[in-house]
């Protein structure tokens, strides 16, 4: 019976150690989505001009998405045709650092979010 405990315990140690490091550790990340009446073309242009009014530098675009770059931040902001008319608009933020309850990347999403929707 002390052989089962022992082996259940150290089970129990050996796992939760491995989710304590997975979830203190690694990178944030968070995506919002927005419905937007537009063409592609014109979110691709709105998403520059979001991140160059956010702050972030490094801006690119290739076909549907642009992504940027924000001291330990990296984004990308997609711009797909949606059936029903306008674009499905997709904001991904992640950090290198650990962040654990992601309110950091949070911040930055919701920053571009604001961005895109203005008029």
């Amino acid at each position: 019976m002390v052989v089962y405990l022992r082996a259940a315990a150290a089970t129990l140690m050996l796992f939760g150690g491995f989710a304590f490091q997975s979830a203190h550790a690694s990178p944030g990340m968070g995506r919002g989505e927005l419905f937007l009446s537009m063409d592609e073309s014109t979110c691709e242009q709105k998403a520059q001009a979001a991140f160059t009014n956010a702050g972030w530098n490094g801006i690119t675009g290739h076909g549907t998405f642009v992504k940027g770059f924000k001291g330990t931040f990296a984004s990308y902001i997609t711009c797909n045709a949606a059936a029903a008319g306008g674009v499905v608009v997709n904001i991904f933020v992640t950090e290198d650092q650990a962040d654990p309850d992601a309110s950091l990347e949070r911040a930055e999403r919701v920053r571009l979010q604001e961005e895109m929707q203005r008029q």
